[in-house]
């Protein structure tokens, strides 16, 4: 895994939560909702296609892909984030 330097941990870590954004705001809520919108509408079912979230962050994307039967590994740079993705991926129950 690189290593990111100080002052990039620093601003994910201290001012940009982007799951909150995207839950938030009005902007953000738009962009969550039509972000699903086109993946479901494009992506072929599961298992034909598979998913895999490149800078998935806390997991927001992967939760709603797991319940829609993706189950898509994540990967991501921010250590924080990416444990954050792994116990919310847990929490998926299909």
């Amino acid at each position: 895994m690189p290593e990111l330097s100080p002052a990039v941990l620093a601003f994910y870590r201290d001012r940009y939560d982007e799951e909150q954004r995207l839950v938030s705001s009005p902007h953000g809520q738009l962009e969550f909702r039509r972000t699903q919108q086109l993946l479901r509408r494009y992506l072929p079912p599961p298992p034909a296609a598979s998913v895999l979230d490149v800078g998935g962050g806390t997991g927001i994307h992967a939760r709603w892909l797991a319940q829609d039967g993706f189950m898509p590994p994540t990967r991501e740079v921010f250590c924080a984030w990416r444990e954050g993705s792994l116990n919310s991926a847990a929490q998926v129950q299909l």
